[in-house]
Protein backbone atom coordinates (compact mmCIF):
# COMPACT_ATOMS: atom_id res chain seq x y z
CA UNK A 1 0.00 0.00 0.00
CA UNK A 2 2.85 2.37 0.79
CA UNK A 3 4.47 1.70 -2.60
CA UNK A 4 1.15 2.15 -4.40
CA UNK A 5 0.42 5.41 -2.61
CA UNK A 6 3.83 6.86 -3.45
CA UNK A 7 3.51 5.68 -7.06
CA UNK A 8 0.08 7.31 -7.43
CA UNK A 9 1.51 10.64 -6.26
CA UNK A 10 4.59 10.29 -8.52
CA UNK A 11 6.89 10.09 -5.52
CA UNK A 12 10.08 8.06 -5.17
CA UNK A 13 9.40 4.47 -4.14
CA UNK A 14 12.50 2.65 -5.37
CA UNK A 15 13.99 1.97 -1.94
CA UNK A 16 10.63 0.78 -0.63
CA UNK A 17 10.48 -1.71 -3.53
CA UNK A 18 13.95 -3.01 -2.69
CA UNK A 19 12.99 -3.40 0.97
CA UNK A 20 9.79 -5.25 0.06
CA UNK A 21 11.61 -7.48 -2.44
CA UNK A 22 14.16 -8.45 0.20
CA UNK A 23 11.39 -9.32 2.65
CA UNK A 24 9.23 -11.40 0.31
CA UNK A 25 12.14 -13.17 -1.41
CA UNK A 26 13.60 -14.25 1.93
CA UNK A 27 10.16 -15.48 2.99
CA UNK A 28 9.74 -17.60 -0.14
CA UNK A 29 13.33 -18.87 -0.01
CA UNK A 30 12.58 -20.31 3.43
CA UNK A 31 8.93 -21.31 2.96
CA UNK A 32 9.10 -23.29 -0.29
CA UNK A 33 12.11 -25.56 0.34
CA UNK A 34 11.32 -25.76 4.06
CA UNK A 35 7.83 -26.98 3.31
CA UNK A 36 9.16 -29.48 0.79
CA UNK A 37 11.76 -31.11 3.04
CA UNK A 38 9.95 -30.68 6.38
CA UNK A 39 7.86 -33.22 8.24
CA UNK A 40 4.79 -32.54 6.08
CA UNK A 41 6.58 -33.24 2.80
CA UNK A 42 5.99 -31.69 -0.65
CA UNK A 43 2.39 -31.13 -1.75
CA UNK A 44 0.79 -29.74 -4.89
CA UNK A 45 -0.33 -26.68 -2.95
CA UNK A 46 3.28 -25.55 -2.87
CA UNK A 47 2.81 -24.44 -6.49
CA UNK A 48 0.59 -21.64 -5.19
CA UNK A 49 3.81 -19.92 -4.11
CA UNK A 50 5.13 -19.67 -7.67
CA UNK A 51 3.73 -16.13 -8.20
CA UNK A 52 5.43 -15.07 -4.97
CA UNK A 53 8.71 -16.26 -6.48
CA UNK A 54 8.36 -14.85 -9.99
CA UNK A 55 6.77 -11.46 -9.31
CA UNK A 56 9.25 -10.22 -6.66
CA UNK A 57 12.20 -11.34 -8.81
CA UNK A 58 10.74 -9.51 -11.81
CA UNK A 59 10.15 -6.35 -9.77
CA UNK A 60 13.66 -6.58 -8.33
CA UNK A 61 15.13 -6.87 -11.83
CA UNK A 62 13.13 -3.88 -13.06
CA UNK A 63 14.07 -1.76 -10.06
CA UNK A 64 17.77 -2.54 -10.34
CA UNK A 65 17.85 -2.05 -14.12
CA UNK A 66 16.13 1.34 -13.80
CA UNK A 67 18.88 2.63 -11.55
CA UNK A 68 20.58 5.53 -13.28
CA UNK A 69 24.26 5.19 -14.05
CA UNK A 70 26.71 6.98 -11.84
CA UNK A 71 28.16 10.31 -12.87
CA UNK A 72 31.29 9.65 -14.96
CA UNK A 73 33.29 12.81 -14.55
CA UNK A 74 34.50 12.03 -11.04
CA UNK A 75 38.26 12.45 -11.08
CA UNK A 76 39.02 11.34 -7.54
CA UNK A 77 37.74 8.26 -5.75
CA UNK A 78 35.74 8.86 -2.61
CA UNK A 79 37.77 6.15 -0.97
CA UNK A 80 40.76 8.48 -0.82
CA UNK A 81 38.71 11.41 0.50
CA UNK A 82 36.46 9.91 3.18
CA UNK A 83 38.06 8.67 6.39
CA UNK A 84 36.73 5.61 8.16
CA UNK A 85 35.23 6.68 11.47
CA UNK A 86 34.22 4.70 14.56
CA UNK A 87 30.75 3.99 13.14
CA UNK A 88 32.21 2.34 10.05
CA UNK A 89 34.57 0.29 12.20
CA UNK A 90 31.64 -0.88 14.36
CA UNK A 91 29.79 -2.02 11.25
CA UNK A 92 32.89 -3.88 10.08
CA UNK A 93 33.12 -5.60 13.47
CA UNK A 94 29.42 -6.48 13.32
CA UNK A 95 29.61 -8.01 9.84
CA UNK A 96 32.75 -9.95 10.71
CA UNK A 97 30.98 -11.35 13.78
CA UNK A 98 27.94 -12.21 11.66
CA UNK A 99 30.12 -14.27 9.33
CA UNK A 100 31.37 -16.40 12.23
CA UNK A 101 28.02 -16.68 14.04
CA UNK A 102 25.94 -17.54 10.99
CA UNK A 103 28.49 -20.03 9.66
CA UNK A 104 28.45 -21.73 13.06
CA UNK A 105 24.64 -21.79 13.29
CA UNK A 106 24.41 -23.23 9.78
CA UNK A 107 26.88 -25.94 10.76
CA UNK A 108 24.71 -26.72 13.79
CA UNK A 109 21.63 -27.18 11.61
CA UNK A 110 23.62 -29.48 9.30
CA UNK A 111 24.25 -31.88 12.20
CA UNK A 112 27.82 -30.91 12.94
CA UNK A 113 29.33 -33.57 15.21
CA UNK A 114 31.58 -31.22 17.16
CA UNK A 115 30.86 -31.03 20.88
CA UNK A 116 30.49 -27.25 20.74
CA UNK A 117 27.75 -27.55 18.11
CA UNK A 118 25.93 -30.25 20.06
CA UNK A 119 26.08 -28.26 23.28
CA UNK A 120 24.85 -25.09 21.56
CA UNK A 121 21.91 -26.94 20.02
CA UNK A 122 20.98 -28.55 23.32
CA UNK A 123 21.57 -25.73 25.79
CA UNK A 124 21.12 -22.50 23.80
CA UNK A 125 19.07 -22.79 20.61
CA UNK A 126 17.22 -26.12 20.21
CA UNK A 127 14.77 -24.37 17.88
CA UNK A 128 17.35 -24.80 15.10
CA UNK A 129 16.47 -28.51 15.03
CA UNK A 130 12.70 -27.95 14.80
CA UNK A 131 11.19 -30.67 12.60
CA UNK A 132 9.40 -28.36 10.14
CA UNK A 133 12.87 -27.46 8.75
CA UNK A 134 12.02 -23.76 8.47
CA UNK A 135 14.72 -22.70 10.99
CA UNK A 136 17.20 -24.90 9.14
CA UNK A 137 16.36 -23.27 5.80
CA UNK A 138 16.69 -19.81 7.33
CA UNK A 139 20.17 -20.62 8.59
CA UNK A 140 21.11 -21.91 5.13
CA UNK A 141 19.82 -18.70 3.55
CA UNK A 142 22.03 -16.82 5.97
CA UNK A 143 24.99 -18.99 5.00
CA UNK A 144 24.66 -18.93 1.21
CA UNK A 145 23.14 -15.49 0.60
CA UNK A 146 23.62 -13.23 3.62
CA UNK A 147 27.22 -14.24 4.28
CA UNK A 148 28.53 -13.12 0.83
CA UNK A 149 26.76 -9.81 1.43
CA UNK A 150 28.61 -9.43 4.74
CA UNK A 151 31.92 -9.96 2.95
CA UNK A 152 31.06 -7.36 0.30
CA UNK A 153 29.89 -4.88 2.94
CA UNK A 154 33.16 -5.24 4.84
CA UNK A 155 35.11 -4.73 1.61
CA UNK A 156 33.15 -1.59 0.74
CA UNK A 157 33.56 -0.19 4.23
CA UNK A 158 37.30 -0.73 4.04
CA UNK A 159 37.68 0.39 0.40
CA UNK A 160 34.85 2.76 -0.58
CA UNK A 161 34.39 3.24 -4.31
CA UNK A 162 33.49 6.31 -6.38
CA UNK A 163 29.78 5.58 -5.90
CA UNK A 164 27.70 3.98 -3.17
CA UNK A 165 24.79 3.02 -5.45
CA UNK A 166 25.20 -0.75 -5.39
CA UNK A 167 26.05 -0.83 -1.69
CA UNK A 168 22.95 1.21 -0.88
CA UNK A 169 20.71 -1.08 -2.95
CA UNK A 170 22.13 -4.21 -1.34
CA UNK A 171 21.89 -2.70 2.15
CA UNK A 172 18.20 -1.85 1.72
CA UNK A 173 17.45 -5.25 0.16
CA UNK A 174 19.27 -7.02 3.00
CA UNK A 175 17.52 -4.90 5.62
CA UNK A 176 14.15 -6.05 4.30
CA UNK A 177 15.26 -9.68 4.23
CA UNK A 178 16.74 -9.47 7.74
CA UNK A 179 13.61 -7.81 9.14
CA UNK A 180 11.36 -10.56 7.79
CA UNK A 181 13.73 -13.36 8.76
CA UNK A 182 14.31 -12.23 12.33
CA UNK A 183 10.73 -11.22 13.06
CA UNK A 184 9.45 -14.65 12.03
CA UNK A 185 12.30 -16.48 13.74
CA UNK A 186 11.91 -14.62 17.04
CA UNK A 187 8.14 -15.03 17.19
CA UNK A 188 8.04 -18.71 16.22
CA UNK A 189 10.86 -19.64 18.60
CA UNK A 190 8.80 -18.25 21.49
CA UNK A 191 5.34 -19.22 20.24
CA UNK A 192 3.11 -21.32 22.48
CA UNK A 193 2.44 -23.81 19.68
CA UNK A 194 6.11 -24.56 19.25
CA UNK A 195 6.92 -27.86 20.93
CA UNK A 196 8.34 -27.34 24.41
CA UNK A 197 11.54 -29.26 23.65
CA UNK A 198 12.32 -26.83 20.79
CA UNK A 199 11.74 -23.61 22.69
CA UNK A 200 14.62 -21.55 24.00
CA UNK A 201 15.69 -22.76 27.48
CA UNK A 202 14.82 -20.49 30.37
CA UNK A 203 18.38 -20.34 31.69
CA UNK A 204 19.85 -16.80 31.78
CA UNK A 205 22.78 -17.78 29.54
CA UNK A 206 20.50 -19.20 26.84
CA UNK A 207 18.10 -16.26 26.98
CA UNK A 208 20.85 -13.64 26.81
CA UNK A 209 22.62 -15.44 23.96
CA UNK A 210 19.43 -15.92 21.96
CA UNK A 211 18.11 -12.39 22.31
CA UNK A 212 21.43 -10.58 21.83
CA UNK A 213 22.26 -12.48 18.63
CA UNK A 214 18.83 -12.26 17.04
CA UNK A 215 18.00 -8.69 18.04
CA UNK A 216 21.38 -7.57 16.65
CA UNK A 217 20.65 -9.41 13.39
CA UNK A 218 17.34 -7.56 13.24
CA UNK A 219 18.29 -4.00 14.19
CA UNK A 220 21.83 -3.44 12.90
CA UNK A 221 20.97 -4.11 9.21
CA UNK A 222 18.30 -1.40 9.47
CA UNK A 223 20.86 1.02 10.90
CA UNK A 224 23.37 0.16 8.19
CA UNK A 225 20.76 0.67 5.46
CA UNK A 226 19.93 4.07 6.94
CA UNK A 227 23.64 4.89 7.05
CA UNK A 228 24.01 3.99 3.38
CA UNK A 229 20.97 6.06 2.41
CA UNK A 230 22.01 9.11 4.42
CA UNK A 231 25.70 8.78 3.61
CA UNK A 232 25.68 9.59 -0.14
CA UNK A 233 24.54 13.15 0.55
CA UNK A 234 27.77 13.70 2.41
CA UNK A 235 29.93 11.82 -0.05
CA UNK A 236 28.27 13.46 -3.06
CA UNK A 237 29.11 16.84 -1.58
CA UNK A 238 32.69 15.76 -1.03
CA UNK A 239 32.89 14.43 -4.56
CA UNK A 240 31.49 17.63 -6.10
CA UNK A 241 33.95 19.74 -4.14
CA UNK A 242 36.78 17.42 -5.15
CA UNK A 243 35.84 17.67 -8.82
CA UNK A 244 35.62 21.46 -8.63
CA UNK A 245 39.01 21.68 -6.93
CA UNK A 246 40.60 19.35 -9.46
CA UNK A 247 39.03 21.21 -12.39
CA UNK A 248 40.12 24.61 -11.07
CA UNK A 249 43.65 23.33 -10.46
CA UNK A 250 43.80 21.90 -13.96
CA UNK A 251 42.47 25.12 -15.54
CA UNK A 252 44.95 27.28 -13.65
CA UNK A 253 47.77 24.96 -14.66
CA UNK A 254 46.75 25.23 -18.34
CA UNK A 255 46.55 29.04 -18.13
CA UNK A 256 50.03 29.27 -16.60
CA UNK A 257 51.48 27.13 -19.36
CA UNK A 258 49.80 29.25 -22.03
CA UNK A 259 51.25 32.44 -20.55
CA UNK A 260 54.70 30.92 -20.69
Amino acid sequence: MFIMSRSSYNEEYRLACLYWCGSIINSVAVLVPGGAIGKYGPKWSILLNVPYVVIPLYILFKVLSSHSASRRNVLTSIGTRVKKGPVEMLFILFFATCIVVNAFRAAVTLDCKHDMAKNYLKDFEPFLAEDTSFPKMQMLVYLFYFLPYYVYAIYRLLYPGPTNGLMKDLAVFHAGAAAQAQFVYLTTAQHSRTAANYRIPSTPAAQYCFWIINIALLIVPQLFAYRCIAGPKRTEKITDESVKEDNSSRDSYILRNRKR
